[in-house]
């Protein structure tokens, strides 16, 4: 489920989430980056994604709960331009370095906002001190966010053979 998740109507969607975890998909939604904090918990709780897209307004309660409900894909730049960050060393991912939290860095429909997933991790790498910690260990956060754990696993393996 993306784009602004304040149209979201959790109670009618968490129908289909549902449907759709039966049949064994994995499942991501927009909380936190439109709406306000309760709003978002209330929504995460409701749908019970496997991952979670930006999670800003929710960032202090991803923390406190761990890994309990899912985890962040979190777009750096897609966040500063539409200004839900102002200051990108103000950004959550900060707090979830410092916290263990897995996230992933995606780029947020990068036609519209001009970035490429390299451009991601150099805005991370620039920004954050911690950010070699997360690159350390970026395999285990790929395989652990992986929709797909296996064929993740698999290509892993695959270029490390041919590299």
């Amino acid at each position: 489920m993306g784009g602004d998740e304040f149209y979201a109507r959790p109670k009618e969607v968490a129908k289909i989430f549902r449907s759709a975890r039966k049949v064994g998909l994995k499942l991501l939604c927009h909380a936190g980056e439109t709406t306000e904090n309760k709003f978002a918990i209330d929504m995460i709780k409701e749908l019970k994604p496997d991952r979670i897209a930006h999670g800003i307004s929710i960032a202090d309660w991803l923390i406190h709960e761990g890994h309990k409900y899912a985890i962040i894909d979190t777009c750096l730049t897609s966040n500063l331009k539409i200004g839900i960050v102002k200051d990108i060393k103000r950004h959550p991912m900060r707090k979830w370095l410092e916290n263990n939290i897995t996230f992933t860095l995606s780029t947020d429909d990068p036609a519209i906002f001009n970035t490429t997933l390299n451009d991601e991790y150099k805005l991370a790498e620039e920004s954050f001190d911690q950010f070699e910690k997360y690159i350390d260990n970026y395999m285990n956060y790929t395989i652990e966010a992986a929709f797909d754990k296996e064929a993740a696993q698999n290509i892993l393996n695959n270029d490390k053979t041919e590299n």
